[in-house]
Order: C-alpha cells, then sequence, then structure tokens
C-alpha cells in the first residue's frame, strides 16, 4: 500500500501542471495568473503540514486512541494554519476580520 500511495502522489504531481494549463485556457487565465493567485495558501499549507509532522513525530501514541489523535492533529493544523497566516499576512487577515464584524 505505501508503494501505491507513494506512486499516486507521484503521479498527481505529474498531472497537476497541465490541468492547471488546460483549466486555464478554458477561463482565458494563465497559468502565472492561477500560480500567483495560489502561492500564499500553498506556502501556508506546506508550513502547517510540517508543523503537524513534526507534531505527529512528537507525540505519536501519547493519547491511546488513534481518533483522538486524529482530532488533535487536525485541530492543530487548523490552529497552526490560521496562525502561520496572521504571522506572515497580517494586514490579510485584519481584512477578513473587520469583513466578519462587518456581516
Amino acid at each position: 500500500i505505501d508503494g501505491v500511495a507513494r506512486y499516486y502522489f507521484l503521479v498527481s504531481l505529474l498531472t497537476v501542471i497541465p490541468t492547471i494549463i488546460l483549466a486555464g485556457r478554458l477561463v482565458q487565465c494563465s497559468l502565472f495568473d492561477i500560480l500567483h493567485a495560489l502561492w500564499r495558501p500553498l506556502l501556508i499549507s506546506l508550513l502547517m503540514a510540517v508543523l503537524v509532522r513534526n507534531l505527529y513525530l512528537h507525540f505519536d501514541d501519547m493519547v491511546g486512541s488513534q481518533a483522538w489523535e486524529f482530532g488533535m492533529f487536525v485541530a492543530a493544523g487548523v490552529l497552526a494554519y490560521i496562525a502561520i497566516n496572521w504571522l506572515l499576512f497580517p494586514q490579510l487577515m485584519k481584512s477578513y476580520a473587520t469583513g466578519i464584524v462587518r456581516s
């Protein structure tokens, strides 16, 4: 199963660029425009994944139930995503917060 997951991931990486190019052509958007819109979420997601992976390596098997571990790591990921976003792009987060308060 480990090999299947690895190769599925590799194939996904190889097909993502042609997929983005094709989708971009359909909506009159270049690959650069799409990547320009996605670089912040991708950066934050990568940093969040590194943090959650490190938490997993240090705290694996501390809680008996896998369901509790899963819940804790998901919560840690959500909090990490928000915190990283707030630290790297505070002006963007302030505009989100202002929009939420107004609505």
